[in-house]
């Protein structure tokens, strides 16, 4: 006897379970955690959790052919109010991100998304603005990033969380210096972020995957 096919199901499951929880990126339509009521943008949460959602959407998207929803994705990288916003996870153009002095993992956590959120777009638009939008930003991010996890010194700005939070994720929260926690433990995602902008371009990442034992990529990250 055929099978019925899960299609419904799969489809009816991202629209009206994953979707609700994720169509705002910065905050949720649902309560519950990781935020406390109100869930919305000023009272956002560290800027990965954004970018989980904008990389899940943006499949989502695909697999529905749903262009509201693609459309979405583009437009809260450049305009988005919370933290995954391109501009606010990657803060300035150096490459310093908003959770460089939390810890690496969630750093590269956030990356990580963003740059699978940045090529799906690509694949589904044939449209690179993501990817290269505020002066190659992201490629900074990267750059930024795994020259640190290397082993070599950066700058870095103190920076704080929103207002509308309490502590540690707000109010009279700051990240004073660079975190050295999960450094030099390396998120199995380089391979993608240097085959997206060459090599060439990349010189740090590309360094990280010239380690030994990095090939073939595992999860070497705790979080």
């Amino acid at each position: 006897m055929p099978q019925a096919s899960t299609a419904p199901i799969g489809c009816n499951t991202r629209l009206h379970v994953f979707w609700p929880v994720c169509s705002q990126f910065c905050g949720r339509t649902s309560e519950g955690w990781p935020m406390p009521s109100p869930q919305d943008c000023p009272h956002a949460a560290n800027g990965n959790w954004d970018a989980v959602c904008m990389s899940a959407v943006a499949s989502w998207a695909v697999f529905l052919d749903n262009t509201t929803m693609l459309k979405s994705v583009q437009k809260y990288f450049s305009t988005g109010a919370g933290n995954g916003r391109l501009t606010n996870y990657i803060i300035d153009p150096e490459g310093e991100c908003q959770e460089s002095g939390r810890d690496q993992a969630h750093v590269q956590l956030g990356l990580f998304n963003l740059v699978q959120a940045g090529l799906t777009l690509y694949h589904a638009t044939n449209d690179t603005t993501v990817l290269t939008m505020e002066n190659y930003r992201l490629r900074a991010g990267l750059e930024y990033t795994a020259r640190y996890n290397l082993g070599y010194a950066v700058p870095y700005t103190s920076n704080c969380g929103p207002p509308g939070l309490p502590r540690p994720k707000g109010r009279g929260w700051c990240f004073q210096t660079i975190s050295n926690a999960s450094r030099g433990e390396f998120a199995p995602f380089w391979e993608m972020a240097c085959a997206i902008f060459g090599q060439d371009q990349v010189p740090y990442v590309q360094q990280i995957l010239s380690r030994k034992n990095y090939r073939p990529e595992l999860s070497l990250i705790h979080i």
